[in-house]
């Protein structure tokens, strides 16, 4: 019987608890240098890692954080990129407050 290692994306998927998704289409050369440089400054690197992640018909980048402080500075970081959630597609209903991917009122803390 051949024995494998673990593939590092499960060893990650239980050390890193936190996961942001962006589409890859909106990460580009561009951001993903942007992502590189603030990681690099603002982590240290066994706080976080970087994987493709599942898609719901798209290709998606993940990044995995061990604390949701970490994962709401790096989503602050970056608020322009799409999130990859899939909530925005026409197929995504959440009643009442989200039909085919357009979400209704009442806005948050609104009435």
């Amino acid at each position: 019987m051949v024995r494998r290692s673990t593939p590092q994306w499960k060893v990650d998927e239980l050390a890193f608890p936190v996961r942001i998704l962006f589409y890859e289409k909106d990460i580009a050369v561009v951001n993903y240098m942007r992502i590189h440089e603030w990681l690099m400054a603002h982590m240290r690197r066994g706080d976080y890692a970087e994987h493709g992640g599942p898609g719901q018909g798209s290709m998606t980048v993940a990044y995995y954080f061990r604390t949701t402080e970490d994962a709401h500075r790096f989503r602050s970081a970056f608020a322009d990129i799409e999130l990859a959630d899939g909530t925005a597609r026409d197929t995504y209903n959440s009643p009442p407050w989200v039909t085919a991917g357009k979400r209704k009122f009442p806005p948050p803390g609104g009435s």
